[in-house]
């Protein structure tokens, strides 16, 4: 699971990205910071199959089969099944940009956040998969973090991570041409561990009321 994260002003980051050069990505309006992102909330990525540059997405997708449901995750052996409602969006990929990553472990009744990072990058792209309906006239666009089994580092402490996508996989992910379910599974595997950094934090992380750069300050258990 991938509930929570942190998004930074990127606009200086991917400016510097040759990759990035067609893409319209020059939009003060997503230069901001949210140091708790939660479902439902309005987040910033790049989308394939539309007009390309950062938009706004809503941070979850509702099926039409339910619309009380919120799917802010997708499962990387649901969308390699071949089967179910996934493969609807299989290719409607997307990079959901962050800075951090939050996650729990432990007992229901006590658990304990975590802050996790990628080492000597300010900005990374989870790999999302993404939509849109038409609510009152107009468009609304969704996405979704697919998630895969963990690596060692967050093993111990959880049975899911984010796919994180290396910086040389970014332009691959979002092409315009359809993947079949084999090429697209090479792109949702664990990110090396070896390359990411984590610490506890408080628990005021775990009400998206609190935003503050504080929350990501290491803790001593």
């Amino acid at each position: 699971m991938c509930a929570r994260y942190i998004y930074l002003p990127i606009l200086q980051y991917l400016k510097k990205m040759r990759e990035l050069q067609d893409y319209e990505i020059n939009k003060d309006q997503f230069n901001y910071e949210n140091w708790n992102v939660a479902p439902r909330q309005q987040i910033v990525a790049i989308a394939n199959r539309q007009s390309p540059g950062l938009d706004q997405f809503t941070f979850g997708i509702t099926p039409t089969f339910n619309e009380k449901l919120l799917l802010f995750n997708a499962r990387e052996d649901k969308i390699l099944s071949g089967k179910g409602y996934w493969q609807r969006f299989k290719n409607n990929r997307c990079l959901i940009f962050a800075s951090g990553f939050y996650e729990w472990s432990g007992p229901k009744t006590n658990r304990q956040p975590y802050f996790f990072n990628v080492a000597e990058q300010e900005v990374f792209a989870f790999a999302g998969l993404w939509h849109s309906v038409e609510v009152d006239g107009q468009e609304r666009k969704m996405a979704t973090i697919i998630t895969t089994t963990p690596n060692e580092m967050l093993e111990p402490l959880h049975d899911r991570m984010p796919v994180i996508l290396a910086r040389n996989a970014w332009m691959d992910w979002i092409q315009e041409e359809k993947m079949e379910l084999p090429e697209i599974g090479d792109f949702l595997k664990p990110f090396p561990a070896e390359q990411m950094s984590f610490h506890p934090v408080a628990k005021d992380v775990g009400n998206v009321a609190n935003n503050r750069p504080e929350l990501i300050e290491a803790i001593e258990l």
